[in-house]
């Protein structure tokens, strides 16, 4: 196996997609050609071929390190077989799947983002057809791409958690209900804004922890009985997991999300909203699905789990139980069924 993407780097050490390739064996791609061609690209002379690149549906993928992976493989390909899987197809799969590969080399491409977000920044759909497998995270998701990839393409493999970092701990006997919201993609910041502006007023005794990139943070500069949290290490944010009672997902859209699983390992009945594939992954014995931008109904969840004394630790048992199913070494052993069924056909 060789696993082709970029590390994300706002996501925490032992958060990502690419966990994945830390539980499988695999070979890297050679360091030293992927420098030579990053420095190529960085001094190539083209303002035509940079300028369409930098453009959108392109620009979300064009950085010379990215499309210097994307060449390296290719010709990895040519040479070599065995299975080589783009871990963020999105940001890194674009033209492999054109160029003649070896006898025996199979293309595996995961896919993350909603059909609104791939239709925007995916400039050509139909490359997912020349993958041999394409991995999606939810269900809602795999319909829509076997239209592009065929249905006997698509397989639903969940996104993953390190269910042996993440893990609970009792919580504190003190008056503080924490609810905590973490991270930026696809959130609805205006419903969390309204949800803890209109705590405030109620006196309701939410205490509300944000761990947000830094262009949010002044968004929330002043926000009654909050705390903001900005770049965080792996074991500061594992305390926050663990020291809050809620985990609150307010999201515009959904596929998977580092966040919902690792609080649910971390044992945090979460209120999220319901869209996308967020059903796949939670239920109502491990939180409360709530409407999208619907603030009141978000508050009285919130609200609920606080005044319910029982309520609360059954869904953190549950949701425990439920993230454990997600480990990354359960998923990695889904993976690699797949890539065994490439050489069965």
């Amino acid at each position: 196996m060789v696993y082709i993407g970029e590390r994300i780097q706002h996501h925490a050490g032992r958060s990502g997609y690419d966990q994945l390739a830390r539980r499988v064996r695999s070979r890297p791609l050679s360091p030293a050609i992927h420098h030579a061609l990053t420095s190529i690209l960085e001094r190539t002379p083209s303002s035509a071929v940079k300028a369409r690149l930098d453009s959108p549906p392109y620009s979300w993928y064009w950085r010379p390190e990215q499309l210097a992976q994307e060449l390296h493989a290719m010709g990895s390909m040519a040479l070599a077989g065995g299975v080589y899987h783009w871990l963020y197809g999105e940001n890194d799969f674009r033209w492999a799947g054109r160029f003649p590969r070896r006898k025996g080399a199979r293309i595996v491409v995961s896919m993350h983002q909603p059909p609104r977000i791939f239709e925007r920044v995916f400039p050509d759909p139909k490359a997912l057809g020349r993958a041999d497998a394409v991995l999606a995270c939810c269900r809602s998701q795999a319909d829509y791409l076997k239209d592009f990839a065929g249905e006997d393409k698509v397989h639903v493999i969940p996104h993953g958690v390190d269910a042996d970092f993440f893990t609970p701990a009792p919580k504190p006997a003190e008056e503080k209900f924490i609810v905590l919201a973490v991270g930026s993609w696809l959130r609805d910041f205006s419903l969390l804004a309204e949800v803890i502006r209109e705590a405030g007023r109620r006196r309701s005794g939410l205490c509300f922890h944000l761990v947000l990139p830094r262009d949010r943070i002044k968004d929330f500069d002043g926000a009654p009985n909050t705390k903001i949290f900005h770049g965080v290490p792996d074991a500061h944010l594992h305390s926050l997991y663990q020291s809050a009672n809620v985990l609150f997902m307010p999201v515009t859209d959904f596929t998977a999300s580092n966040t919902l699983l690792e609080g649910m390992a971390c044992g945090l009945p979460a209120v999220a909203s319901d869209v996308g594939g967020m059903r796949d992954y939670m239920d109502s014995s491990c939180g409360v699905l709530v409407p999208p931008s619907d603030p009141e109904q978000a508050l009285t969840a919130l609200l609920n789990l606080k005044k319910n004394q029982n309520l609360a630790p059954a869904m953190a048992e549950s949701a425990r139980k439920k993230a454990l199913k997600f480990d990354w070494k359960r998923i990695a052993q889904s993976v690699m069924k797949v890539y065994k069924g490439l050489y069965a056909r």
